[in-house]
């Protein structure tokens, strides 16, 4: 935030979508949005005073809170993207080892030929530096 929010971009207009008011104090203008509505905007002072309503309590859990909208969507439209939704159930996996010759290939032949051997050229340059 501090560096390139407030740092390297201080001098265009920035857009910050957030779920933590923590950033909002130094912002010039807010918006608070609920179900896709605009609910308030004006200055951060005078919309944090009413953020306290829109937050979730205590004894809420983002988790229950998902899968209650969850619920309810899948009664409203049943002809929901399967593919999201089985992409979001499943949980991830990862590899261990090296780098497959079939993934260095696709990575060399979506960069183009001439940066191809800028790169071959410089490993070979840099092991014979080496040695």
């Amino acid at each position: 935030m501090q560096r390139c929010i407030l740092g390297l971009l201080r001098h265009t207009a920035r857009i910050l979508v957030t779920h933590s008011p923590r950033h909002l104090a130094r912002a010039h203008r807010v918006l608070l949005m609920q179900d896709g509505r605009i609910v308030s905007q004006g200055p951060p002072e005078t919309v944090l005073n009413e953020i306290e309503d829109f937050l979730p309590s205590e004894t809420e859990s983002i988790g229950e809170e998902i899968e209650a909208q969850g619920d309810a969507d899948d009664k409203q439209s049943p002809d929901l993207d399967v593919v999201s939704q089985n992409s979001l159930e499943n949980d991830e996996s990862m590899s261990e080892g090296t780098v497959g010759w079939w993934v260095i290939g696709l990575y060399l032949r979506s960069v183009g030929a001439f940066l191809t051997m800028c790169i071959v050229i410089s490993l070979i340059l840099m092991q014979l530096s080496q040695n």
